[in-house]
């Protein structure tokens, strides 16, 4: 996920977007164990490192209507990543921050929040989610 921002800061654009595209397979195929937040935030940083701030708005405000995320999406993290510096000044970006200023953070997850296990698909062999999401 990280590689795909590299390429976005080098400027690479289409090797930044295939790269977020690759982190989406990889987490489909992961038995969905909670990197979708993660991936989406990454792909708002390499919107917003491309100069495509309402694109990066737009995904920051469905990854904070979401509430529970699967990452530490919300509004101090929002407030205090440098990578969303450029977005600072934009009324939108202000207006999210205002809307979801309030907003309690989703409670933390406990054993009981694991999804039971799932088949594998070559094997059929059952596999333990161990993250919690």
């Amino acid at each position: 996920m990280t590689l795909g921002l590299a390429y976005a800061r080098l400027g690479q654009v289409d090797a930044a977007l295939k790269q977020n595209e690759v982190a989406a397979s990889l987490d489909r195929r992961s038995h969905g164990l909670g990197f979708e937040g993660q991936r989406r935030l990454v792909l708002a940083r390499i919107q917003v490192t491309m100069g495509h701030a309402s694109a990066a708005i737009d995904i920051l405000a469905q990854l904070l209507a979401q509430g529970k995320n699967g990452y530490l999406v919300s509004p101090a993290l929002l407030r205090i990543d440098p990578t969303l510096d450029p977005l600072r000044k934009d009324p939108r970006f202000q207006a999210l921050l205002k809307k979801y200023a309030n907003a309690a953070p989703a409670p933390a997850a406990t054993t009981a929040d694991r999804s039971p296990p799932k088949p594998d698909p070559l094997s059929g062999e059952l596999i333990e989610n161990t993250w919690f999401g």
